[in-house]
Order: structure tokens, then sequence, then C-alpha cells
């Protein structure tokens, strides 16, 4: 999320592995739970894996990551209703949620730094 610096102001945004480790532990043992759910699924249409994902969203501090993970959320569940076949609905379903747990590990990893880059030269 690129928000607009204040005049004269340089935003550096906030500081990678900079969060409490309770914080992040909440991160670990929830991807836990999830391996259980998935260990445990009743099948493709098994409403768990929609609260889990909603709950790893809600867990998201910034409003505006929240906000827009939820929406994709929404309309990727939208296309998925719009499906006859309510095993191929399931699936559609079960590929959105991941894909948005996917983009919730992916704000995670900002402050727990698995992704590393290396950047060379000036702007």
């Amino acid at each position: 999320m690129v928000e607009p610096i204040p005049e004269g102001g340089l935003d550096l945004g906030i500081p990678t592995r900079g969060s409490k480790e309770g914080y992040l532990g909440l991160y670990f043992i929830s991807r836990q739970q999830l391996g259980n759910i998935i260990g445990n699924l009743q099948g493709v249409t098994d409403q768990r894996l929609e609260i889990f994902t909603r709950f790893m969203i809600s867990s998201i501090t910034d409003r505006e990551t929240r906000e827009e993970l939820l929406e994709k959320l929404n309309e990727e569940l939208e296309k998925a209703r719009d499906l006859q076949d309510v095993e191929e609905r399931g699936r559609a379903a079960m590929v959105a949620y991941m894909d948005v747990i996917g983009d919730v590990t992916e704000w995670y990893d900002e402050f727990l730094g698995i992704t590393h880059r290396l950047v060379i030269g000036t702007v």
C-alpha cells in the first residue's frame, strides 16, 4: 500500500521484522490450525475454510489491506457461486481461500523477512 507522503516528509514505512513476537506467533499458530483443518475437511463445501480465511484477514492490522483482501475474497466467492456443479463450486471456493491466505502470508512476510530481495543501484 502506497500512501501519499506529506510535503517535506519521508515515509520509511513499518520496520521489517519489527512486530511483537506474540503477534507473529498468532500467524504461525493459525497456519498450524489451517493444516489441521485441511487434514480434516468434510469435503469441498466445508465452511471452516471460509471462516478461517476471514479470521486470517481480520488479523491484518492495516485497514486498507484488510478491506482489499475481503473484497478480493468476496469477488472470488461470487464467481464460484455462479458455477452449477456443487463440487466444482466448492473447489473454486477452496482455490479462492488458498489464494487469499497466500496474500495474507505475503503481508506477514514484510515482518517475518522470509523473502529476501537484493537491490543494487539507485532510482
